[in-house]
């Protein structure tokens, strides 16, 4: 919605005023606004796609829709886990300006959509594979869980 988003910039000078420790990015009530208005008008903007061209089975909408934990299971590791001499969130630590944030954002999308194929048709084409894949992951996760991450 557009208002919301409105609002978010009208209330945002007031909100510095009324708490007394006062951080934008974490816990302030525009940016949540900004952020639920941005969401509500994609989700508007998806249902209008929809509605016109409408969406097959084959449409990449559907495939990201149907594998969505993984893409979302994935996306989140990649951004905040640990890997060692790695770490995505600490490496970047809010330093990217609007051209880096929007590539890495494409690239994101980009390999969560490779992602979902890949997964898709293995599930589809190998069920075999599909469980030998499954167990692996879950071993690893287990192994981490209670190991704790290798450095």
């Amino acid at each position: 919605m557009p208002t919301l988003i409105i609002v978010s910039f009208i209330i945002e000078p007031f909100a510095a005023l009324m708490y007394p420790t006062y951080d934008y990015w974490k816990f302030s009530p525009s940016f949540y606004m900004l952020r639920l208005g941005i969401v509500i008008m994609l989700c508007i903007g998806m249902f209008f796609f929809e509605k016109r061209w409408g969406v097959s089975p084959r449409s990449p909408v559907t495939l990201i829709g149907r594998e969505s934990l993984i893409v979302y299971a994935t996306h989140l590791l990649l951004i905040y886990g640990d890997f060692g001499r790695f770490n995505f969130f600490k490496r970047v630590n809010h330093t990217f300006g609007y051209l880096e944030a929007s590539v890495t954002t494409v690239l994101l999308l980009g390999m969560m959509y490779v992602l979902a194929y890949f997964w898709n048709r293995v599930k589809r084409e190998s069920p075999r594979w599909k469980t030998i894949l499954q167990y692996g992951v879950l071993v690893v996760l287990v192994g981490v869980f209670f190991l704790g991450p290798g450095e």
